[in-house]
């Protein structure tokens, strides 16, 4: 699951769905003030883990980042995971899961 947040209010939460060959989220995201510097955080289910991702973008009215061709990419540090592991990618029903393998690579989620 992927949140955008000011501060501690959520402003938006997406779940992964799959498109075209990989999985995407479809964010919209909600404020009332232009510009508001907005986080994000990802919930990864296998482990309950919450990681905040590198990115923090204003809020702007009707902005469109990414499409499922040429996604907008969210990147999480891996020193923010409690247990990196070998990357993988496991999808089973609703449930989508990455982990890592080394504290040089990133995971990165596709907004689309």
């Amino acid at each position: 699951m992927l949140g955008a947040f000011y501060g501690s209010e959520c402003r938006g939460i997406a779940v992964p769905v799959y498109v075209i060959d990989h999985w995407v989220f479809f964010l919209t995201q909600y404020s009332n003030v232009l510009n508001q510097p907005l986080s994000y955080k990802v919930y990864l289910a296998d482990t309950g883990e919450i990681c905040n991702t590198d990115e923090i973008l204003p809020f702007v009215n009707n902005q469109m980042l990414g499409d499922p061709l040429n996604p907008y990419l969210f990147h999480i540090a891996p020193s923010a995971l409690e247990t990196p592991q070998n990357l993988a990618l496991i999808i089973e029903g609703n449930r989508l899961s990455l982990t890592f393998a080394s504290a040089d690579e990133r995971r990165s989620l596709f907004l689309a």
